[in-house]
């Protein structure tokens, strides 16, 4: 009766103790923490040798998941935007699946650099040379 008492108290500690390291693992890959927030600059967009480029555009990140954040620039507010999900491939660094705005397919990259200056670029699949680009400051 004695071994089997702790028997089950081993197996009710060991339970406890792996899935407490899970919830741990779980919490210090998130990759998105250093690319959160808030940034405002420049949106330049690259069309057949011309470009527009707007000021003062701002652009917020969000969590989606440990590995995935949610990038919303606001061209002209509450008219035009550009809204994707990212891989990030490291805590300032990200990767832009393809995906399609305005009839146009885009993929790209994006980083953080100095904690500070978000870089984004964004590459139209079907239109060689054309791309889309974002460099702002954290508000």
């Amino acid at each position: 009766y004695q071994l089997k008492f702790l028997f089950i108290l081993f197996l009710t500690t060991s339970s406890l103790l792996l899935f407490s390291s899970c919830n741990k693992d779980e919490e210090s890959t998130d990759q998105t923490t250093k690319v959160k927030g808030t940034y405002t600059g420049t949106y330049i967009e690259s069309t057949g040798g011309s470009s527009v480029s707007v000021e003062d555009v701002e652009t917020v990140v969000t969590k989606e998941s440990a590995t995935k954040i949610k990038v919303n620039m606001q061209v002209i507010p509450g008219l035009a935007g550009v809204v994707f999900t990212a891989d990030m491939t490291d805590e300032t660094h990200f990767t832009v699946p393809q995906f399609t705005l305005n009839d146009d397919d885009l993929k790209g990259s994006g980083s953080l650099e100095n904690d500070n200056t978000l870089k984004i670029d964004l590459e139209k699949v079907n239109s060689a040379g054309d791309k889309i680009t974002f460099e702002g400051e954290r508000k």
